[in-house]
């Protein structure tokens, strides 16, 4: 370095491995918020502590971007060339840039254009990955159970039985014969009659209403 205050412009890849420099001489760097997109030229003696407090001033969702860094050897007379030129000082705070202020920037003797962009995100926290279980649902459990089985056998037992034709029914009947189908149907009268004893009892007090009734008629005609 020399004396003169010559700015002499470095990689911004590098910043984390620069060494730190004692005064006069120092760094001047050239960062942009990407959130607000907007710039602040400071100096400091060591650019990688410098970055990761900026960056660590507030929560930004896209971080920053070093743009450049000059080291001078004497930082007095850099920052005297740099207002004399471009009436700009060296400063902690954020400057919105119109595009011709912008068009300025690109000119002047920081240098922007002279290596490529460092990008700084901010990192996040990473949270642990955890392997948990499937959570097992009761149904689930229940379907692999032997219960499950009995119930899917008997079910289909059900099912099947509903196709089959009724009791007492013969194959014929089922093909649409009225004569066993009329037998059938007789039949099944029979079982209702016989094994309900109250249609029984109604039969037997119709007949002996019937009866009461023949005698009634037979003695009104003698």
């Amino acid at each position: 370095m020399t004396s003169s205050g010559e700015l002499r412009s470095l990689s911004p890849k590098s910043y984390k491995t620069l060494p730190k420099l004692e005064a006069p001489a120092t760094y001047v760097c050239v960062i942009r918020d990407i959130d607000s997109d907007r710039y602040r030229i400071d100096a400091t003696d060591h650019p990688g502590p410098f970055v990761a407090a900026i960056l660590a001033e507030a929560p930004r969702a896209f971080g920053l971007e070093l743009i450049s860094i000059l080291a001078t050897a004497d930082l007095q007379k850099s920052e005297t060339a740099l207002y004399e030129r471009h009436h700009a000082r060296l400063s902690e705070q954020w400057l919105e840039l119109d595009a011709v202020q912008h068009e300025e920037l690109r000119r002047s003797i920081l240098k922007i254009d002279a290596h490529s962009s460092q990008y700084i995100v901010p990192q996040r926290a990473q949270l642990p990955t955890v392997n948990f279980p499937l959570a097992e649902t009761r149904y689930g459990r229940w379907m692999t159970s032997n219960e499950a089985a009995r119930a899917r056998t008997q079910w289909r037992d059900i099912q099947l039985s509903r196709q089959s034709p009724p009791a007492g029914m013969e194959a014929s009947a089922m093909r649409g014969s009225p004569t066993t189908v009329g037998a059938w149907i007789a039949k099944r009268i029979e079982n209702l009659i016989w094994n309900d004893p109250g249609c029984l009892l109604l039969i037997w007090i119709g007949l002996v209403a019937l009866g009461l009734l023949v005698l009634i008629v037979s003695g009104f005609r003698a």
